[in-house]
Parts: structure tokens; sequence; C-alpha cells
């Protein structure tokens, strides 16, 4: 049987240098931090496609980028060398979240069916709104619909299927 392949996630983007001693701004994939400080490390991925793994020692927030210290980047100018990178982290190395969440990255691209078993579309967008997600379908004909991710709507998500099945309520299939 042949392996699957492993599959990184961006998770950040290293902004610039901060201060002098080799923290760096990070601009993190998600508004919530708590990702960081979970994980003891994750790769950068350089610009010709190899990946090598840091081990973050610190997390600080600051707004909404977050201050990272690698270890073995102690300089500004070893900081000023990895401005534009990726942070990546496999996807079967993230956390394990409760019963009914899910990272963004799971939910993207997951087909959406009806109850009734009709295909509707692909889940191509998140939108974060502070109340509940709502996701952005693109169905037949390119045709793209708004559905809040809610109990009310969602039925199941099967990430193995690789499928949401939603309760149609009226009005919800308006396309935009």
């Amino acid at each position: 049987m042949t392996p699957k392949p492993v599959r990184f996630i961006e998770i950040g983007k290293i902004c610039k240098p901060h201060g002098l001693k080799g923290d760096v701004k990070a601009y993190p994939s998600s508004p919530d931090l708590s990702l960081f400080r979970e994980i003891p490390h994750a790769y950068l991925a350089d610009p010709e496609g190899t990946r090598r793994e840091v081990v973050i020692s610190k997390v600080r927030p600051l707004g909404k980028f977050a201050l990272l210290h690698l270890e073995g980047v102690d300089t500004i100018e070893d900081a000023e060398k990895l401005a534009g990178r990726d942070l990546e982290l496999p996807e079967d190395e993230f956390p394990k979240l409760p019963e009914g969440e899910y990272y963004q990255f799971q939910i993207l691209g997951l087909n959406v069916h009806a109850e009734s078993g009709d295909w509707l579309g692909v889940v191509e967008e998140i939108i974060e709104t502070g109340g509940n997600d709502v996701y952005e379908v693109k169905g037949h004909g390119g045709k793209t619909f708004l559905m809040p991710a809610i109990r009310q709507i969602i039925r199941k998500i099967d990430l193995d299927e690789r499928k949401i099945i939603i309760h149609v309520m009226e009005g919800l299939l308006d396309v935009h």
C-alpha cells in the first residue's frame, strides 16, 4: 500500500524581524493564536519548496499578529532571512479539536449535499462573522450561495467522505 502523501497546511507567514534578538512578527492564518501555543514546532517553507523544522520557543500576541521566537534564530540578521516565509504544519499534527469543531482547511473543498442526496456545490470560502462562520458554496454553473454554519442547517460533516449534509431552509439556495 502506498503511503498517503503528507499535506502541509499554512498556519502563518513571517512578516519581518521584531527587535534585535531574533524574534519575528508573523501573520497567523487564523485570528486565534492558540494554535501557535499548542504546537511545539512548525516547518518553514523555503522558496525552493523545501521545508525545515523549527522549534517555537515563545509566542506573544501583538494585535492581529504573533511575535514568535524560533530556536536558533537569535539575531536580527537571522530573522531578516525568514521574512516572507510560510510557516506550515503537517495536517496530521494539528491538535485534535472537540467533537463538532473543525479547522478551516478541513471544511474548504467539501462537497455540500441536501438531505435528499442532491449535490449543491463545494465550499469555496469561509467568512468569519463573529457569531458563526458562513460558508460560500459554489454550485452548478458557477453560481454561489451563502450558508450559515449553524446546527439548524448543517446536519452532518463527514471528513472521510469529504461532504457536508445540510437541511435546505427556505431562501438558503438564493444565488449571488
